[in-house]
């Protein structure tokens, strides 16, 4: 039923919905779309707005969180599927009054008195739901009395609008029956047979559909005869013939044929019998597959192996180079010339057995790289992987693939190279875009399991298994009974959550990567919380050792992108380098590096790193001040007394990767109420860390923590108090890391030496002798330390580390500089002049009264 204005279409009657049909995973969001006949199409959405599948279960969602996005869709729709058994009969404009919604036909008045029903979005026709079988080969439409037959592979767009009568949905199988032997049993066609000069097919039409249900397009060819052309093609003509190139390859271009078995797939419409210049659409379309049609599915090549298509070019768009050949064996031979004259003759010279054929073409959106998808068949299994556009350029590099299974040595990889560069140039793959990493990329926002219109490829196996980690188990409801519910009061650990989901947000939020780091004695629980913090988005894979390397954790760092970085065990890391691993991690830039070809592409990320440990990480190092602003330290115990850690075990177990998504969706529905929420906490946390240089640095991690938060708050299932959490968190950092305010803790240690070393130190009620070298000067009002002394004790820092005890009024100077000219018996020394007022605030006192030995 055509869609004329958008303004006319009905809004959904959300209360009016069979319960049966309501909690199903089945059901998605649509848009009436402007096509290329400016006519509007309903085009499938899923709730996080990429385009749906009415074949593709992952892309769909229930009736309640459906009903949720209404306002940014024109409706709602329900899937109809092998699994289930509804049948919808969709009755079109002439059955009924679009004003009153009274039947004006026979069938009409009897199917809305016999079964559930709703009016159609247009307002025009009505949706007929029974729950039976109906066969395979009846017609789906009927013309000419307006009716169409659904019961698979098919979207409803739902409205529940209808007369307030209270139905059942029928199943009444001889009913359906009888519709099906009245409306939609299948005729003889009337049209003249196509007629065509070619050898008639050897297979017959079931052995056509389970060839092309084995072949390597078998995916796209099931959504093809299922309908779902919508995501594949952006008309339906495009569609038709694409399945037609399909059946002239495997029918050996036998037409009738042809015509049979597209008139039994879902794309049959009332189109394929327009005519067109003396003949139709249908018999044009099948002429131009046919005339397309280079090559034919060849049984002869069955023996070897049924299940190879790959040299088969099945749609007559791929071939091998003349002068190779696929023996029956299905090894790949070179024909060359042997002998002269008339002893010349052409002769097979096997070049491998395991013949490669690049079935894909990849460009990375980012880099711009190109790369391939190869596949080769060996012990009657066909093998794929991708394979970089370097590694088959040429044969000194093509040789590693031997490590993939491919037949491959020193005596054939020269003809290797050769035969895959001309099947290339007769070959125009098309292109497809990729990724090779997840989270935000360019314009896409990239999740192992959330379909997208780009594809992700890792080449490196040692980094794939992070993005194979992302998968689901159980249901949310489930994760949050035996997880959530468990750890909701125990602030550590649900730090840990936050940190995990919070991860995807620090680009939006425009925020610098930083670390959440756990602290505490061993046996705490602090693996187990970092299970917890991986659970979010999939299994325990996600986690890695800190028995690492800087570049390894950098390309985890750049292949993760958005989602958090989750390390266990700081005492397995190379501790010398830890402090250069955190300044670089908060960087969020890698070291640039070159190679013999090129620099490598530096890589990037905007994500927080999760780690654990016996030792805070900010005490690895001589960098302390610059670690403690990228550091939130958590030294308190990870799960509170009262939790169920068998319970929490096994819920972690069976349960893991939804919460990710449902955190997804949520920020997806109020994304930009979310960014002012975090601006907000941004300028409090600020605040509430007052003239604490770190804790105010801190701040905006701080309140990003706090935002992603009352995101998992506004959950489902997930309601919990995130301003105790994190303020619990907050305060006992603020208590129990040392570190946090390095310029005081520095001038602690510093006078913590000094007090070691009063023998060095001369002035007012110290003896005149002193052993070694001068250290420091002692006045009533300060104690003046030697530029030499301090520059040992801070290093590098002691220029940002003196001037920022200026700023605070530490030292006493005259002014236009930092150190200060103090004279002592006739002799003057620089110094740095720390102020006694913050000596005695600190709890030191360098004056020698309170000395048993000194005397007044």
């Amino acid at each position: 039923m055509a869609i004329t204005t958008k303004e006319k279409i009905l809004k959904v009657n959300t209360e009016n919905v069979p319960t049966e049909m309501a909690h199903l995973e089945q059901w998605l969001m649509w848009k009436a779309e402007l096509n290329e006949k400016n006519e509007y199409d309903k085009i499938p959405y899923q709730l996080i707005g990429l385009k749906a599948s009415s074949v593709n279960p992952s892309s769909w969602s229930n009736f309640e969180k459906s009903v949720e996005k209404l306002n940014e869709y024109d409706g709602v729709g329900f899937v109809l599927t092998k699994a289930d058994d509804y049948i919808v009969l969709d009755l079109d404009d002439i059955h009924i009054d679009n004003e009153t919604y009274e039947p004006l036909t026979d069938i009409a008045k009897e199917v809305m008195e016999k079964t559930w029903w709703e009016v159609s979005p247009s307002g025009t026709g009505i949706h007929a739901y029974f729950k039976g079988t109906i066969p395979d080969e009846v017609r789906r439409k009927n013309k000419s009395e307006h009716l169409e037959l659904y019961s698979h592979s098919r979207f409803m767009t739902f409205t529940g609008v209808n007369d307030g009568i209270t139905r059942e949905i029928s199943s009444d199988q001889s009913y359906i029956d009888s519709l099906v032997e009245r409306y939609f049993k299948r005729e003889v066609s009337t049209n003249d047979p196509i007629k065509y000069d070619i050898t008639p097919s050897n297979l017959d039409d079931n052995e056509v559909i389970q060839l092309m249900a084995r072949s390597r397009n078998a995916e796209r060819l099931s959504k093809l005869m299922s309908g779902g052309w919508q995501d594949l093609f952006e008309s339906q003509s495009e569609a038709d013939l694409s399945l037609l190139n399909a059946l002239a390859f495997y029918t050996q271009k036998n037409a009738s044929q042809m015509d049979r078995i597209f008139r039994s797939s879902d794309l049959l419409r009332e189109k394929l019998d327009e005519k067109r210049n003396g003949t139709t659409y249908g018999q044009m379309s099948i002429e131009k597959a046919i005339a397309d049609c280079k090559n034919v599915y060849d049984p002869k090549y069955k023996s070897a192996n049924s299940n190879y298509d790959i040299i088969l070019n099945e749609e007559g768009n791929n071939k091998i180079p003349d002068n190779y050949k696929i023996g029956e064996n299905s090894w790949l031979y070179k024909m060359v010339e042997k002998g002269c004259g008339d002893d010349k003759q052409i002769v097979p010279m096997l070049i491998t057995s395991t013949p490669p054929f690049i079935s894909k073409c990849f460009k990375d959106i980012e880099s711009l790289i190109v790369s391939y998808e190869m596949s080769y068949l060996k012990s009657n299994e066909v093998t794929k992987f991708p394979v970089q556009a370097l590694e088959i350029a040429d044969a000194k590099n093509i040789i590693n693939l031997a490590s993939k299974g491919l037949d491959v040595d020193s005596n054939n990889r020269s003809e290797l190279v050769q035969f895959i560069s001309m099947y290339m140039r007769l070959n125009n793959l098309p292109t497809n875009k990729t990724v090779s990493r997840l989270g935000h990329v360019k314009d896409h926002f990239i999740h192992p399991l959330i379909d997208n219109d780009v594809e992700l490829i890792i080449h490196e196996e040692g980094y794939k298994r992070l993005a194979e980690a992302f998968k689901t188990k159980g249901t949310l409801k489930e994760y949050s009974n035996t997880v959530f519910n468990e750890i909701r009061n125990s602030p550590m650990a649900m730090m840990f959550v936050y940190a995990s989901l919070g991860s995807i947000l620090l680009h939006d939020f425009n925020v610098e990567p930083f670390i959440v780091d756990m602290a505490s004695k061993t046996s705490t629980g602090k693996t187990t919380a970092l299970k917890v913090a991986s659970s979010v988005w999939g299994t325990n894979n996600l986690i890695n050792e800190w028995n690492t390397t800087k570049v390894n954790l950098e390309r985890k760092a750049g292949i993760m992108n958005s989602f958090p970085l989750i390390f266990d065990d700081t005492r397995k890391a190379p501790h010398y380098q830890l402090a250069d691993i955190v300044y670089q991690f908060s960087g969020g830039r890698s070291k640039g590096r070159g190679n013999i070809h090129s620099i490598e592409n530096e890589l990037t990320w905007q994500n927080i790193l999760i780690s654990t440990g016996e030792t805070s990480i900010v005490e690895y190092g001589q960098e302390k001040a610059g670690i403690s602003a990228r550091v939130i330290t958590l030294q308190d115990n990870p799960f509170n007394d009262d939790v169920n850690l068998r319970m929490l075990y096994d819920g972690l177990e069976n349960n893991y990767g939804q919460l990710g998504l449902a955190f997804i969706e949520q920020y997806a529905k109020r994304k930009d109420d979310y960014k002012n929420v975090f601006r907000s906490h941004e300028k409090l946390f600020v605040e509430k860390a007052e003239d604490n240089e770190v804790m105010q640095r801190l701040g905006r991690a701080f309140a990003l923590l706090q935002t992603a938060g009352e995101i998992l708050n506004d959950i489902e299932y997930f309601e919990h108090d995130p301003y105790k959490i994190v303020n619990t968190a907050y305060e006992s950092m603020k208590a129990s890391n040392k570190t946090i305010d390095k310029p005081k803790q520095l001038l602690i240690e510093v006078l913590e030496y000094m007090q070691a070393n009063t023998n060095n130190i001369i002035g007012d009620g110290y003896d005149d002798y002193r052993i070694g070298e001068l250290k420091g000067i002692y006045k009533k009002s300060m104690l003046g330390i030697q530029s030499e002394t301090l520059k040992n004790i801070l290093g590098h820092e002691l220029t940002s580390t003196v001037k920022e005890w200026d700023s605070r009024n530490y030292l006493i100077n005259n002014g236009d500089r930092l150190q200060k000219q103090v004279k002592f018996k006739k002799q003057r020394y620089m110094v740095y002049a720390i102020n006694e007022n913050i000596i005695k605030e600190l709890g030191f006192d360098f004056s020698r009264s309170h000395n048993e030995y000194y005397d007044e």
